[in-house]
């Protein structure tokens, strides 16, 4: 007789290719999909009783407090992280991003409406994206706050309409923290940019972004220093026709993306 149908989320994203090497795959990613996908299908084929799914929370709470544990000291993915440790990080992300709060074989979205976790503003909390790693190579530069706000569209936002995506950089002279002392003068030599970029929501959970400018803001509004207008970097035009960042999951405290490249991002809400 005809089986029923299971659903089976495998732990991992799927916008890259299960080749990749490790640091952006755990190491035991094959282990940890191809040997559960072999029994799963296994018990599917004997047709043996399937097991009713716990609830998942419990589940959630353990992993987002591990990705804290294991994310601390990082700086974001900034300083020299061991092989091991990057490992270690990826295996968490893809075993919450297996626990995502919505029914296997679906996504973030499917379209509109977008869910309401989605907006807000987040802080970066582990990436191993190029773009993100090169702001160490700024000579003489630290980097501060790393953040992306998508703020709720206005009232009257029409379907597929684009979305604000605001992405903020703090910068500041390398020794600047020494001036904490002084917290006025420590704000003096700081500098916040910001690009702006328009997000048309796509199927699959997926993002399609285009920079479209930005500016340069002193990182304490209240010194009354101008805000200039960032120049056109190449990036701009680069992004033209969008580039897709596909959520892979999201809630009222972690939101984790990734690139069809196999970027990953892993950001933490931020109260307002």
């Amino acid at each position: 007789r005809a089986s029923d149908v299971k659903k089976l989320r495998l732990p991992g994203g799927h916008t890259s290719p299960v080749d990749l090497p490790e640091g952006i795959r755990s190491s035991d990613h094959e282990f940890r999909t191809i040997g559960r996908l072999a029994s799963e299908i296994a018990r599917f084929a004997a047709e043996e009783a399937v097991e009713e799914t716990s609830d998942a929370a419990p589940m959630r709470r353990q992993l987002k407090d591990k990705l804290l544990r294991l994310t601390v000291g990082t700086n974001r993915g900034l300083s020299a992280v061991s092989a091991s440790l990057r490992g270690k990080v990826a295996a968490c992300v893809e075993d919450l991003e297996a626990v995502a709060p919505w029914e296997p074989g679906e996504a973030a979205w499917q379209g509109e409406p977008l869910p309401p976790s989605i907006f807000g503003k987040w802080r970066l909390l582990y990436a191993n994206a190029p773009d993100v790693l090169s702001l160490t190579v700024i000579p003489l530069i630290d980097c501060g706050e790393i953040r992306q706000d998508i703020p709720r569209p206005p009232p009257g936002r029409l379907a597929g309409e684009p979305l604000e995506v605001l992405n903020s950089v703090e910068l500041s002279p390398k020794g600047a923290a020494l001036l904490g002392v002084l917290p006025p003068l420590a704000d003096l030599f700081g500098a916040r940019v910001t690009v702006r970029a328009l997000a048309e929501p796509g199927s699959n959970g997926g993002l399609a972004i285009r920079f479209v400018g930005g500016t340069v803001a002193p990182t304490d509004d209240k010194l009354g220093l101008p805000t200039l207008p960032l120049p056109e970097l190449p990036s701009f035009r680069l992004t033209s026709s969008g580039i897709n960042l596909l959520t892979t999951y999201v809630d009222d405290q972690v939101r984790v993306a990734r690139s069809p490249l196999g970027d990953l991002f892993v950001l933490l809400r931020v109260a307002d």
